[in-house]
């Protein structure tokens, strides 16, 4: 299990561009996601862009 960060986007962007938006955190069960992929969540209304992530995390976030 793992934490990736994720922006809300239609399209890829820059890092320059993407410094602006703000930044939300999902516990992920891929190993398959990789940093800049385009992801969707049928929970959500649009597509995220991976920004971060980080190796391991608990099953339950930390607050």
């Amino acid at each position: 299990m793992r934490t990736i960060i994720v922006i809300f986007t239609e399209r890829k962007l820059s890092p320059n561009e993407m410094a602006p938006y703000k930044r939300y955190k999902f516990l992920c069960n891929y190993n398959t996601v990789f940093l800049y992929d385009i992801v969707e969540d049928p929970r959500y209304i649009g597509k995220m862009i991976v920004v971060g992530f980080t190796c391991d995390t608990d099953r339950v976030q930390k607050e």
